[in-house]
């Protein structure tokens, strides 16, 4: 918990650099207006202190909502892929075969996503025939 608060108070120490994502006209999206708000995302993204957690999803999420003007959740799923490609030195992102539901309660919206784990690379390595047979479920 103090570690989660910890990287909180980074997140607001910060909060001048926020990028201030495009609104999407919610009637029609347009593609290059997306790839320009994930590409600032996920270079937000990549300057976060980031910690291993069982849902990555989930924490990154809480971090974003409501700090990041026009931030929107399928915004953070496709920067994760992208995340999940080139992952913070030192660490991995484990794509599991569960998935989670995530409500918005602003808007009555819900999202169904697969948990990710960010986890050392020690302990994937450690882990390893345990890992592969959770990844070739997914």
């Amino acid at each position: 918990m103090f570690s989660e608060l910890e990287l909180r108070l980074n997140d607001l120490r910060r909060k001048a650099e926020v990028p201030v994502l495009q609104q999407v006209d919610v009637s029609g999206r347009h593609t290059r207006i997306d790839v320009q708000r994930i590409n600032q995302l996920y270079q937000w993204l990549e300057t976060l202190e980031l910690r291993p957690t069982n849902d990555l999803v989930r924490e990154l999420h809480g971090r974003l909502d409501g700090f990041i003007p026009g931030y929107r959740f399928p915004d953070l799923l496709a920067a994760l892929n992208r995340l999940v490609n080139s992952p913070p030195e030192g660490l991995q992102v484990v794509t599991t075969n569960r998935f989670r539901i995530l409500d918005q309660s602003s808007d009555g919206e819900q999202f169904v996503y697969r948990k990710r784990r960010l986890e050392n690379l020690e302990t994937i390595q450690s882990n390893a025939p345990a890992n592969q047979e959770e990844q070739q479920h997914a």
